[in-house]
């Protein structure tokens, strides 16, 4: 006999456990209940971990929280082990080995999508680390996806510039780990470049029409005076032709100016 708090009251329950292959699961039923029997299943915890209510009062089910060390589980086991919808809550330290080796210490969410029977057949999982990265994961019929890592940035600037002058972002370029570019040539081709620090070099080229055999070098470098502006020191093209129609023809080169524009600025995580 246990008590499980329903409506903000304890009722009695009963906990029945029992045996499945290497499994072992909890039943628990509220006396009161008056839509039914409520059974909840799960393994790998004790009937005090099942019925525990957080600071509210409230029972949220089960929840892990897991170190690092040779004796904590793989999270990723764990949740795997579940037999019972809902949503799973977890808090785990870096170095866990159900992590991918890039992330800290996270806490996340994992919610049952499908079963069959007592048995995971298919879990989505999201997380988020002390960097702030957001990270998910697929559980789908007994294989893990693996970790995708998202991609979290903050916009600091959105227009349109050469940015022969610096322009004022909308936020200040501080407390990120790369800034990244998303820039257009003469040519009309979009395209994006990232820096580790805060310059971001842009080194691109196009084949040109078809009309001639041309190439056009792109080069351009995004600074920071400030980190409050921003503006392109470098902003230029190289252009590399063979005149039409021959075969056997000089090739010329040409530059020119401010061939590159600015559509966006990044901070990345």
């Amino acid at each position: 006999m246990s008590y499980n708090i329903v409506n903000g009251k304890a009722v009695p329950v009963i906990v029945d456990i029992g045996r499945r292959g290497s499994g072992v699961y909890y039943a628990m039923i509220n006396l009161n209940d008056t839509n039914g029997v409520k059974i909840r299943y799960t393994s790998g915890v004790s009937v005090a971990g099942m019925t525990r209510m957080d600071v509210s009062g409230i029972n949220r089910g089960l929840a892990f929280n897991l170190g690092s060390t040779a004796q904590d589980p793989s999270i990723l086991d764990c949740l795997k082990n579940v037999h019972e919808y809902g949503s799973y809550n977890f808090t785990v330290a870096q170095g866990n080995t159900g992590l991918a080796p890039e992330m800290g210490s996270v806490s996340g969410i994992a919610i049952v999508r499908e079963m069959d029977g007592y048995n995971l057949n298919k879990m989505m999982v999201i997380a988020v680390d002390y960097n702030n990265c957001t990270w998910t994961n697929y559980f789908d019929k007994g294989t893990w996806m693996q970790w995708s890592k998202q991609l979290n940035y903050v916009p600091l600037w959105i227009g349109s510039s050469k940015m022969n002058q610096p322009v004022t972002l909308n936020k200040p370029a501080s407390g990120y780990k790369r800034y990244a570019a998303i820039y257009q040539t003469s040519n009309g081709n979009g395209m994006f470049a990232v820096g580790d620090g805060k310059t971001i070099i842009i080194n691109c080229f196009n084949n040109g029409n078809g009309a001639a055999a041309a190439t056009t070098f792109y080069e351009a470098q995004l600074i920071f005076p400030t980190i409050t502006t921003a503006r392109l020191s470098v902003n230029g093209a190289n252009s590399l032709a063979v005149p039409n129609g021959a075969s056997n023809g000089t090739p010329t080169m040409s530059t020119s100016p401010g061939d590159i524009t600015i559509k966006e600025i990044w901070g990345m995580m």
